[in-house]
């Protein structure tokens, strides 16, 4: 029998806490997510992702920024051709 104070516990999926405390720096890279950097920006937009900073031109190409829903600071980039 199971005591009124223990809650049960989805070990399906890590905890936020588990996720975050290992969290190192990475690069991922995204391929074919839309068609240009532009539809990316406008379906992520739409889709309610924050968006920390639009699309600009940097010496490499085009990127903007996002913020994932543990607060991490992502960049999307498309290269220049």
């Amino acid at each position: 029998m199971r005591s009124a104070h223990h809650q049960r516990q989805d070990h399906s999926r890590p905890s936020r806490s588990l996720l975050t405390s290992i969290a190192v720096p990475a690069a991922l890279t995204l391929a074919s997510v839309a068609p240009t950097l532009g539809a990316a920006h406008a379906t992520l937009s739409n889709a309610g992702i924050e968006i920390t900073q639009d699309p600009v031109q940097q010496p490499y190409g085009i990127d903007f920024g996002i913020r994932d829903p543990f607060g991490n600071h992502v960049r999307i980039s498309q290269p220049n051709a």
